[in-house]
Order: C-alpha cells, then structure tokens, then sequence
C-alpha cells in the first residue's frame, strides 16, 4: 500500500533503522494476523458447509430408517395373518371339520395369503451415497457410523437369505402345482375345472393332505425367519434414529435446516 511504502522510505531516508526494523516487524506482523483471519474465516465457513450436509445426510437417513421400520411392522403383520392361514389350512386338513365349506374356505384362503414368499423392502439410497461418494466421515460419530455400516450390511444379508429361501421355495411350488389340485381352489382358476360339490372338494383335500401340509410347511418356515428378521431390524433400526435425533440436537443453529419426527 503506497502509505506503508511513504512510511518506510520516510524512516530509511531518515536513517532511523531502530525505528525502521520495529515498523517492518509490525508490519510483517499485521500480514500475518491478517493471513491467519482470513484462514480462521474460510475453516469457520468450512466447518459451517460440513456441518449443513451432515445435517442433511442425518435428514434424509432418519427419514429412510422410519420408511424401513413402518414398511418392516407392515410385513410382521403380513407374515403373521400368513402363518395363521397357514395353521388354520393344516389344523383342518388333520382334523376334518364338521362342515365341507369350512375346509374349502381354508383352501381358498391359503391359495390368497399362503403361497406368499417374503421379500426385503429395504430403503438404502442415502447409504449408498455416503459409501459410493466416500463421505461416510461427514457423519462424525463413530459409533453411529459404524452401527450404519452394520445395519446396512445386514440388511444385504437378510436380502440374500430371503432370495435363498425363493429359490428354494419356488421348486417345490412348482411341483406342487403339478401334483395336487390346489388351482380349483384358486378363485381366478377354480372356474376352468367345472363344477364340483363341496364335497368332492373336500374329499380330494383329504386324500392329499400330506401335499399340502408339506408345501405349507415351507411356505411357514420362511414366513417365521421373516418375522424375525423384520423384528430384529426394527429394534437396530430405533437405536440408530434415537442417536439421530441426539446428533441433530447438536446442530449449531446457524448451520440448521428444518428436521421433524
């Protein structure tokens, strides 16, 4: 600045170098601090970006996790009523009941909710931001890091299983539907058999009881380890939002977006 440089000269052509070497140390000084503000300010505003998207992140996964829990409870029950079905079908196949219309009424509900193979619907596209970008550690709790990388890894576990448990399955329906008449009690099909009493419906259940309760008793097994498998998630998965919530507390207000439960 061409004051400083007025400054310096005046004092040079004075020969007053005590004066001189204490003006060029003040103002060596004065660059510095000014240097050390201007890089306080950019990490501040720094700190203030990553503070925002973390915020950001920590939204969009709260959001996804309570997808997954509400999605998780909806196929307990779903599960649930299967297995019911399925118990009430095998329950009348070994005890017959009094009356032909109840068992061809189990037959027809296990042709709706039994033959169900369960599935994972899980929500993962924020994760899979934070891994395939590498901006997992803008999340900066480790502890809540690592309890996402476990879920997440979980959830591709159990998505694994379950695809497991349909190749598995999906055979033996196959054969099923082969072997037995379990398509006249099928309300879209029943109609391409002809008429049939009740009774002769009932009858032809009986004879191949043992057909049945082997399918059905597939179909049960990979409904319970889906009912444990979404009830499992669904505890993981309310630890995580409670530690959410905690680290959105945290938030310098300055740096918040709108976040609601």
């Amino acid at each position: 600045m061409k004051i400083f440089r007025r400054i310096r000269q005046k004092l040079v052509d004075e020969s007053n170098i005590r004066k001189y070497l204490l003006y060029f140390v003040g103002e060596i000084l004065i660059v510095m601090i000014g240097i050390l503000l201007a890089l306080k300010v950019n990490d501040w505003n720094e700190n203030r970006k990553n503070v925002f998207q973390e915020q950001q992140y920590l939204e969009r996964l709260f959001s996804e996790l309570r997808m997954d829990s509400l999605k998780f409870s909806q196929e307990i029950d779903k599960y649930e009523r299967n297995n019911l079905v399925i118990s009430n079908f095998t329950k009348l196949l070994n005890d017959r009941p009094p009356a032909d219309s109840i068992l061809i009424h189990a037959a027809n509900d296990y042709c709706e909710f039994g033959w169900y193979t369960p599935y994972f619907p899980s929500s993962t596209s924020t994760f899979q931001d934070l891994s395939s970008t590498g901006k997992l550690n803008v999340i900066q709790n480790k502890e809540l890091r690592e309890l996402l990388v476990g879920l997440y890894a979980s959830y591709d576990e159990i998505e694994d299983n379950f695809i497991i448990n349909q190749e598995w399955v999906n055979p033996i329906d196959a054969k099923f539907t082969a072997d037995s008449d379990i398509l006249k009690y099928e309300p879209i099909t029943e109609q391409l058999f002809g008429p049939q009493s009740q009774k002769e419906k009932a009858e032809q259940l009986l004879d191949n009881k043992e057909i049945y309760i082997r399918n059905a008793a597939a179909h049960y097994v990979g409904n319970n380890y889906a009912i444990e498998s979404f009830d499992e998630k669904i505890q993981e998965v309310s630890v995580i939002m409670d530690i959410i919530r905690s680290e959105m507390d945290y938030v310098p207000t300055s740096s918040r977006v709108s976040f609601e439960d």
